[in-house]
């Protein structure tokens, strides 16, 4: 996977990831330090020519973003953010967004039959469409018309 495919995908899981890391408010406030820090690790090459092992672009990744820590609470001492519990939580959201793109990359890599390939046979009870009224979903919004198949109960 090219590193501009690789900063788009993580750009938009990092920021879903986050909040459902437990802990993961605490580094909230510099998540755009922590979609920097995993892209200069990625980025990353070993000056004696050797791969760089996950290990060594998580350990970077974790100390761009607990300087990121540092700085934060520097800044705006009113909303400190803790140096050493920033580098336990971007280790676990830099574990989680890499297996996602390992997710994103396998399917990529191991595409399926295509859907209009496969025949998924008849519906065992008849469908037909019926039209209902949602209430609105906001004071004043208006009326939206919602589509659902089988009958109406």
């Amino acid at each position: 996977m090219n590193w501009h495919l690789f900063m788009s995908i993580v750009e938009k899981v990092v920021p879903i990831v986050v909040p459902v890391i437990p802990g993961g408010k605490i580094i909230a406030p510099i998540t755009s330090r922590v979609i920097h820090a995993i892209g200069e690790a990625e980025k990353m090459k070993n000056d004696i020519g050797r791969k760089v092992t996950g290990a060594e672009k998580r350990a970077h990744m974790q100390n761009i973003v607990q300087d990121a820590a540092e700085i934060s609470t520097l800044v705006a001492p009113d909303h400190p953010v803790s140096p050493d519990a920033t580098r336990e939580i971007a280790g676990q959201i830099a574990d989680t967004t890499c297996a996602i793109v390992k997710v994103i990359e396998a399917a990529q890599n191991n595409p399926k039959v295509p859907v209009e390939t496969v025949d998924v046979g008849e519906p065992d009870v008849p469908v037909e469409p019926s039209v209902s009224s949602a209430p609105p979903l906001l004071p004043g919004a208006p009326t939206t018309t919602v589509l659902s198949e089988g009958p109406e109960q």
